[in-house]
């Protein structure tokens, strides 16, 4: 499965559990690992590659759509964040993707 493939995926998988987990707001259990949390950032930030931030809250998201006249709806915003991670070469270049939940 290709990079691009695997993150449309993910994306898909992560919308549906958000919409059917009462656990959005439930606190992670035990002590964060210093060292496993340095050993992510070096695989995250290997081969010269970084992190997409795609954050960006559904209110930002719909403004920018607004302004261009673009419906502000759920597929409208699953359709834009799939064309951005579906660029050819994507995976060259950025190793992650940091999703708005």
């Amino acid at each position: 499965m290709s990079f691009e493939s695997n993150c449309v995926l993910e994306l898909k998988c992560l919308e549906e559990a958000a919409l059917d987990s009462p656990s959005r707001n439930r606190k992670r259990e035990g002590p964060m690992n210093s060292q496993m949390l340095k050993d992510t950032a070096k695989l995250l930030f290997a081969d010269n590659k970084g992190l997409l931030a795609m954050d960006e809250s559904n209110g930002t998201c719909n403004k920018r759509f607004a302004k261009l006249g673009i419906p502000q709806t759920v597929a409208m915003r699953r359709d834009y964040r799939e064309l951005i991670i579906t660029t050819p070469g994507l995976g060259e270049c950025i190793s992650g993707v940091i999703l708005y939940d």
